[in-house]
């Protein structure tokens, strides 16, 4: 909360309200930290880096939740929030503060991808099937000789 930026948005709406809505007559909720003229979502991270964080809130699909909420939002009061945002906060002292705004092109890719899978849970849902990542045998390569570098747990590794 001493960060004024974080502050201001995490202070912008209603705290942890849960919405619920329905869509293509299936009932659904969803619960955001912070629902008002945006929707913010409040993330402790190891690091909340501009060269590190982004590609973790990705990969963690945080795009696909915050425009999920966003659809609720248009659902129950008829239009979008102007924006969304998640609010980082590393774990560890200093406990730096980075507020990351979501520009267009996530907020579009974060729609294709919640609404893709909710389109998949209804495919499911409807043939009463529920398959895993494959049907069949997925073959392990080698690494090639070259060097690989994996990361785990956000540290790069060279192999």
């Amino acid at each position: 909360m001493a960060d004024p930026v974080a502050r201001e948005s995490l202070a912008d709406g209603n705290i942890e309200t849960t919405l619920n809505w329905s869509i293509a007559g299936r009932e659904c909720s969803g619960t955001p930290d912070v629902s008002g003229r945006f929707i913010t979502d409040l993330k402790v991270t190891a690091d909340a880096s501009p060269y590190r964080f982004p590609w973790h809130a990705i990969k963690m699909l945080w795009h696909g939740q915050l425009t999920w909420y966003g659809e609720a939002r248009r659902i129950i009061d008829g239009h979008y929030p102007d924006g969304y945002r998640i609010v980082a906060v590393e774990q560890a002292e200093p406990h730096d503060v980075v507020v990351y705004p979501l520009a267009d092109d996530a907020i579009e890719e974060g729609t294709k991808l919640w609404f893709s899978l909710f389109e998949r849970l209804r495919a499911c849902e409807e043939a009463d099937s529920w398959p895993g990542y494959s049907q069949c045998p997925v073959p392990l390569h080698a690494p090639s000789d070259e060097t690989t570098t994996l990361i785990i747990d956000g540290e790069e590794i060279e192999v």
